[in-house]
């Protein structure tokens, strides 16, 4: 696209008129706003910034202390992904009661693909690949007898992708996986016929996610221990695009998702443009698919909270990273989403607390909050 419109440039007049008119055209295609992306650009170097920085000034110890900047984002990972699996928990065994699956059947492999919406730096796609495999262990959704010696335990393959339209974002993620031990391969894009993937379809070992709790263990309590090897397979992928360029490339292949999360996205989406946002998750679930939101409530408290508190008072957020006129309340939410297809079935709200640097459930305190909705359009049953 940059060299199309930089072919018309030496001409000027009309053929300049051109290249800026097509591309407000695919601008108005987008579900995002130039200038938020512009603006998370710029913030590419803190997402983790817990562990890039050698040398830290008082200021940079005292936010990380706090929570403040990205480190809320990291803090606010096991919340979130609590939340979602307790819901997917929930649909997967309504699912079983709903096939009246025999025990036999219960044995079959499955598949699961998840997508991360928004995904920046990659901060609950790590997250989520190191922990979902004891999510499916300690539910049983794998099977007790899932080891990789013994064929009738089920095997789970996961596929986590994240999307962001910020290309800096996105190398970020790449780069984050780099740390984790994999090769940098450079940046992801939609149209690859086989597009790279970092973490191969393999049997993950715990062993790789906390080495020395393991070493330390006996050798006897290993032997009975069923999550030392674990029939989940996992892989992972980056994708530098609009959420509207992968629902048209689910129309040409079929690729549908069993989950879905939109976690702190929704509110930096123009209202102009959130029913478009919204409608393009709706079509890419798979029947029966979780889809997950986190944002912040609309309310005097949670503009006080988030905006005031956050980026004037204390400054642990930046200034600049929330427009209260975007935020989106619960009862908004579901209302859109019911458009599509998408009922709510859970809404929870929390609070962070800065230092104590955690999140904690609330029913008062509307401020921000996370809501599970399941996709009742296309077949009844959940695919995979």
């Amino acid at each position: 696209m940059h060299h199309l419109v930089g072919g018309f440039k030496p001409c000027g007049g009309k053929a300049a008129h051109v290249g800026k008119t097509f591309l407000r055209r695919q601008q108005r295609n987008k579900t995002f706003d130039e200038s938020e992306r512009f603006f998370f650009d710029q913030m590419h170097k803190e997402w983790w910034n817990d562990q890039a920085k050698e040398k830290q000034t008082w200021c940079d110890i005292l936010q990380k202390i706090a929570g403040g900047k990205t480190y809320s984002l990291h803090d606010y990972n096991k919340h979130r992904f609590n939340f979602l699996c307790k819901n997917y928990e929930f649909l997967f065994f309504e699912k079983m009661k709903k096939e009246g699956l025999e025990e036999k059947d219960k044995k079959n492999d499955i598949t699961i693909n998840i997508l991360d919406v928004g995904c920046g730096g990659g901060i609950l796609c790590e997250y989520m690949r190191k922990n979902i495999p004891y999510f499916f262990l300690k539910r049983d959704i794998v099977g007790r007898d899932a080891r990789c010696n013994n064929v009738s335990g089920r095997s789970v393959h996961i596929n986590i992708e994240g999307i962001d339209v910020s290309s800096k974002l996105i190398d970020v993620a790449r780069r984050r996986q780099q740390v984790e031990g994999a090769d940098y391969i450079g940046m992801g894009h939609l149209g690859e016929e086989n597009p790279p993937h970092i973490y191969s379809t393999r049997k993950m070992n715990p062993e790789s996610f906390n080495q020395e709790k393991e070493a330390n263990s006996a050798n006897n309590q290993k032997e009975n221990n069923p999550s030392n090897n674990l029939n989940v397979h996992i892989n992972q992928r980056y994708y530098n695009c609009d959420i509207t360029d992968l629902t048209k490339r689910s129309k040409r292949d079929g690729k549908k998702y069993n989950i879905v999360v939109s976690s702190e996205v929704i509110e930096h989406v123009p209202n102009g443009k959130k029913e478009e946002y919204v409608k393009c998750i709706s079509q890419l679930c798979s029947p029966e698919a979780l889809v997950v939101f986190t944002t912040i409530d609309k309310n005097l408290m949670s503009y006080l909270y988030s905006i005031v508190l956050a980026e004037y008072v204390t400054g642990m957020v930046k200034k600049g990273t929330h427009n209260y006129d975007q935020f989106i309340g619960s009862d908004e939410l579901s209302e859109l989403c019911a458009l599509f297809d998408l009922q709510n079935i859970s809404t929870e709200h929390a609070v962070y607390i800065p230092f104590v640097r955690d999140y904690f459930s609330t029913r008062w305190l509307k401020l921000l909050y996370l809501s599970a909705f399941v996709y009742r359009g296309g077949a009844t049953l959940m695919s995979g």
